[in-house]
């Protein structure tokens, strides 16, 4: 929306990061608000059961990655729970922790689940490296990545394997 506020704005960011980037920022924007809202629509509690029971061909495994960082507990708790309440089951959470703390540890040990791998990573080279350790560890047949703050919809993986079957 052009706007008296929103202009000013712009003129403050272009002043600070120059008219390619201004530029940029304000199609994104343009575009942002003209794009369909997404919705998520929660699939039922038949449809769940009905997923969890479903046989495909070919029993794909994914491996899920995710770097973590000093991650509050809500955040990582959220994270994993969401993996863990998946619809498809054939799956494996490759958690590779570079946090100088212990917080992030202690939640995944709270989880009792022989799909979650959990690494220690003993130095923090930034999301990439860390993601790449957790690479190495993964046995799947496709690879997911997660940041530790993100959230699967509980039949984000039986859809994918739809699709690969």
């Amino acid at each position: 929306m052009i706007n008296g506020a929103n202009i000013k704005r712009a003129y403050y960011y272009l002043k600070k990061n120059g008219i390619k980037n201004t530029f940029y920022a304000s199609c994104e924007r343009l575009l942002k608000e003209n794009r369909m809202q997404y919705h998520y629509v929660e699939i039922s509690n038949e449809e769940q059961e009905q997923q969890k029971n479903t046989q495909f061909d070919e029993k794909v495994r994914f491996s899920i990655l995710v770097p973590m960082y000093e991650t509050k507990e809500e955040y990582a708790r959220d994270m994993i729970e969401s993996v863990l309440m998946q619809t498809y089951s054939n799956f494996e959470l490759i958690l590779a922790d570079a946090s100088k703390t212990s917080r992030v540890e202690k939640v995944v040990c709270s989880f009792f689940d022989e799909r979650i791998r959990y690494i220690k990573v003993e130095h923090n080279n930034g999301i990439s490296e860390n993601t790449n350790k957790a690479l190495k560890e993964a046995t799947g047949d496709y690879i997911g990545l997660l940041d530790h703050d993100d959230l699967l919809t509980r039949d984000a993986l039986f859809e994918m394997a739809q699709k690969i079957s």
